[in-house]
């Protein structure tokens, strides 16, 4: 019964194995780290745009409002925007919200935080006619929007005229 045990058999030693599963256990860290991280990026820099976006059409048609209205007036939580026959848009606002309300449908924009000014001749306004318009959207950073309005003749006349109606 003689067998030969000396014959030396090719393998890894536990150390050897040992080593390349410390080094394996490396680089699927750190793949799934730079993955993590660049997934976070991706996220919150979409969340951004999205805020801006919003920002931006929250902006724009709010604008577009101001500037095409006949009159303006502010009553509590309501900023309602006047043409020659009609009312064109009403702004149901609120410190974190604005709903812009009108015949097309309503649009809604949601901010962390939303400060509001009213003003008419330099005079700050809650209720009555317009004819400046701040607003401070607080989200990252903080924002603002300030609108002037000159009206026209034609409009003043109207204005004193309707606010005998309010």
């Amino acid at each position: 019964m003689g067998r030969n045990f000396k014959a030396k058999l090719n393998g890894f030693t536990l150390l050897e194995l040992l080593i390349a599963l410390a080094i394996s256990a490396i680089v699927i860290t750190a793949g799934y780290t730079a993955l993590h991280l660049t997934a976070d990026l991706f996220h919150n820099n979409s969340e951004h745009n999205s805020q801006n976006v919003m920002l931006l059409q929250s902006n724009y048609l709010l604008q577009k409002d101001f500037f095409e209205a006949h009159l303006i007036y502010i009553e509590g939580n309501e900023l309602k925007f006047f043409g020659k026959d009609s009312i064109n848009a009403i702004y149901d606002i609120s410190e974190d919200f604005m709903i812009r309300n009108q015949k097309e449908g309503l649009d809604t924009f949601k901010f962390d935080e939303i400060n509001y000014g009213f003003g008419f001749k330099g005079k700050a306004m809650n209720i009555g006619f317009i004819d400046s318009l701040t607003i401070v959207f607080k989200q990252e950073e903080e924002k603002r929007i300030i609108l002037l309005k000159e009206y026209t003749a034609e409009s003043l006349i109207d204005m004193n005229r309707r606010d005998n109606e309010f």
